[in-house]
């Protein structure tokens, strides 16, 4: 037995050179693996014995009285897997439990069905470096402590999260009413919109896209030598899994700095150039905006960092982004 259940640690590992020992007790065995990381991922696999599915219980399955709970939004069960979450975490905090399901309420009953919500137990030493967001992977995660001291990420100020009543830099309601924000497919602003057939955005060799953003991520693959899976992109007929194809297969670690620092702009004002020049429709709301255009998303680099709410509520100068995006637009509003 001592044999089978090695060979399947390993396995589940890919890495024999962290196991430290594996001990028969008097209810069970004890496996002794080299780092926190390799256990938890462990715990979270089980393990396939003789043909049997095994659970694996952890030490610290149990939050301890010195622990803290932290949970993570808006990552898919599908895309992000536990072993992600828990790399990510432990770059961050000594995590003291295994990665736990919230599960969805009904009729007042706590079914067994989870919701996208997972949440762990890490030392309460960690509390005070607890930010609102965290990157896993190339996805990004809201995390939710009821325990952390809030911090609002536009005025900076300790007590309250951004868009409470009690932020002192919230501006006037006559102000908020001055921003063009936009966020998603829904808005004809976006690059994620689709446009009607007719009115498709048409390149320089003309060739029809659906979309501004599949026209971007073109560029943006072929950039970086990946012009196979531009290819297949382009019958896609949605702009937001061409998004996260490209997301999965171009790690923001992997592009080129000249990508980066200048041609990144560059392909985004060209292709929204070519989409309001092509699309009548998309036109049209640019000519209607208000003069202040805002890309209302978490993304700190194009938007504004923030949703769409808290994006009318705040002068621009306390947005966390850049809000490349809506400069972008406010450009080729004022050129057309």
């Amino acid at each position: 037995m001592l044999i089978q259940i090695a060979t399947s640690v390993c396995q589940a590992l890919s890495n024999p050179t962290v196991v430290d020992a594996i001990q028969p007790m008097q209810t069970g065995w004890s496996i002794y693996l080299h780092t926190q990381v390799d256990r938890q991922t462990l715990v979270n696999k089980g393990l396939t014995v003789a043909g049997k599915y095994v659970a694996l219980c952890s030490e610290y399955k149990s939050a301890s009285r010195n622990s803290v709970k932290i949970t993570l939004r808006d990552l898919t069960l599908h895309d992000v897997g536990n072993e992600d979450m828990l790399k990510a975490l432990w770059d961050l905090y000594t995590v003291l439990s295994t990665i736990n399901y919230s599960n969805i309420w009904h009729n007042g009953q706590l079914t067994n069905i989870h919701n996208s919500d997972r949440f762990v137990y890490i030392d309460a030493i960690d509390l005070p470096k607890i930010p609102d967001m965290i990157d896993v992977g190339e996805y990004r995660a809201y995390v939710v402590c009821p325990k952390a001291i809030s911090v609002c990420k536009c005025c900076h100020k300790e007590g309250h999260y951004a868009s409470d009543d009690s932020c002192p830099e919230k501006a006037p309601q006559e102000i908020q009413n001055g921003v063009e924000a936009f966020r998603g497919g829904k808005f004809p602003l976006s690059n994620l919109h689709k446009c009607p057939h007719s009115y498709k955005l048409k390149d320089q060799d003309s060739l029809e896209y659906v979309s501004s953003e599949h026209h971007y991520q073109n560029a943006k693959l072929k950039a970086h030598d990946k012009a196979d899976l531009a290819e297949s992109l382009f019958s896609e007929e949605n702009p937001f899994k061409v998004m996260q194809t490209v997301q999965h297969a171009l790690p923001k670690d992997e592009l080129l700095p000249v990508w980066r620092d200048k041609d990144a702009k560059a392909a985004m004002s060209y292709t929204n150039a070519l989409k309001f020049r092509s699309c009548t429709h998309a036109m049209e709301a640019l000519l209607e905006s208000h003069p202040l255009i805002a890309e209302a998303t978490g993304d700190r680099f194009w938007g504004t960092g923030l949703h769409l709410d808290a994006t009318h509520e705040y002068l621009s100068e306390f947005w966390p982004g850049k809000n490349i995006m809506g400069d972008i637009l406010m450009q080729l509003l004022a050129a057309f």
